[in-house]
């Protein structure tokens, strides 16, 4: 009761003008660390998959340059669409709604990282029968993301070293999990490579899935939309994932079986 009452004398002595102000840039905070990083307008198009079309090395620039506040479920969601064009995962696309396609976890192997192992196993022992949706598949990573973290950790402080050794970042850079890069530590090629990846975003929120039609290879079409789900793109990319999911879904599952392209029906 006293501190409420204390809390009531604090307000009213405050006034509303400074309340106001206060509430202001509480709001302002919590958007920040809620919104995605802003495309400066006079950024030119990059349209080539940035980094050599390194998942893992773009999850943690996007980490460490707060592209993107959901970056780590947004990448847990690109891994698993990586895995079905790895053919990791085998896919029954025989569901009209490609959300609902059965998606099954293999005894996969060659992974060139024990990290991304590590995330693999993880999903494949811990969802049930070894099996699972998009759907289901977002609410388990949702609901173990906290398990899963350690892991994420490993990729990030792994790419955190490349950075440094390889003088993307200053060598006397320090950081921890799940944190912004201080700008003390950018370097000339640092920014340069986080322009490339805002370059790039922009361009496949400006031209969209429709416009890759035809002038790129299936295999170039799903790195555009495993990345697009990476870099958060809720435009006209998404609204195109009801076209294209179903393309990579079917061509996976095909192979799956075995049916060959001949017998396969025109996309």
């Amino acid at each position: 009761m006293t501190s409420l009452l204390l809390l009531k004398i604090v307000l009213t002595s405050m006034g509303a003008v400074t309340l106001t102000i206060i509430l202001v840039v509480i709001i302002a905070k919590i958007l920040k660390y809620t919104m995605p990083k802003r495309i400066p307008k006079n950024l030119p198009y990059y349209s080539e998959i940035p980094f050599g079309g390194d998942l893992f090395y773009t999850y943690a620039i996007s980490e460490f340059y707060e592209i993107n506040p959901n970056i780590s479920t947004d990448f847990l969601e690109a891994l698993l669409l990586k895995w079905i064009k790895e053919g990791k995962c085998v896919v029954d696309s025989q569901n009209q709604d490609p959300r609902e396609s059965t998606i099954f976890f293999t005894h996969a192997q060659g992974f060139k990282r024990d990290t991304e192992e590590a995330l693999f196993e993880f999903c494949r022992a811990n969802i049930p029968g070894s099996k699972t949706t998009i759907r289901n598949y977002q609410k388990f990573i949702l609901k173990n993301l906290i398990k899963i973290n350690p892991i994420l950790s490993q990729i990030q402080m792994k790419e955190f070293d490349k950075m440094r050794n390889t003088g993307v970042i200053e060598r006397n850079a320090r950081i921890k999990p799940f944190t912004k890069l201080n700008k003390k530590y950018y370097t000339l090629e640092f920014v340069e490579q986080v322009n490339q990846l805002l370059g790039f975003k922009k361009y496949l929120i400006d031209y969209s899935i429709v416009g890759f039609r035809g002038s790129v290879d299936n295999d170039t079409l799903i790195d555009f939309l495993i990345f697009s789900q990476l870099l958060n793109i809720d435009s006209v990319m998404t609204k195109e994932l009801a076209n294209i999911n179903p393309l990579i879904l079917k061509e996976k599952y095909d192979k799956s079986v075995g049916v060959s392209d001949n017998n396969s029906e025109d996309q």
